[in-house]
């Protein structure tokens, strides 16, 4: 699968205006970040989720003196389109999210599983399983 995962955490680390070309979804675990995204300033307090696009210009940076701490994971467009096929999306599968942030506390929950699920030792089914879930949570449209 073309995934990714990354764990990150700064204090005064700023990331210019930059994109992607994988879908990047995170996260937010402690202290509190800020990003630009669609020309409105995201909040990424604990729990929230950012939800990042390709080709999206987006900044980031910590805001709090704890620093900012969040998993991501970069998915490359070929597996969202095999992700969106499998729960049988019937649209374009090059989507776009709704939103840059959200707070939606089902796919947070699902997204601490699934990042404990790819940092331990788990079958296959358990991990594609698990990704389903996400995927169904995931707030997109075409």
């Amino acid at each position: 699968m073309g995934v990714e995962m990354l764990r990150a955490s700064w204090t005064r680390h700023t990331f210019a205006p930059h994109l992607h070309d994988f879908y990047a979804i995170s996260l937010n675990d402690r202290g509190r970040g800020a990003f630009d995204c669609r020309r409105s300033v995201h909040d990424a307090a604990p729990g929230t989720c950012n939800l990042i696009a390709p080709g999206e210009v987006h900044t980031g940076r910590a805001t709090s003196e704890d620093g900012w701490t969040y998993r991501n994971l970069h998915v490359d467009v070929s597996t969202m389109a095999k992700l969106l096929r499998g729960v049988e999306w019937r649209r374009d599968t090059h989507v776009t999210f709704t939103s840059s942030l959200v707070v939606d506390r089902e796919l947070a929950a699902r997204l601490r599983r699934l990042f404990a699920i790819m940092t331990t030792a788990s079958s296959l089914l358990q991990r594609e399983s698990v990704w389903l879930s996400v995927d169904r949570t995931c707030d997109s449209s075409p």
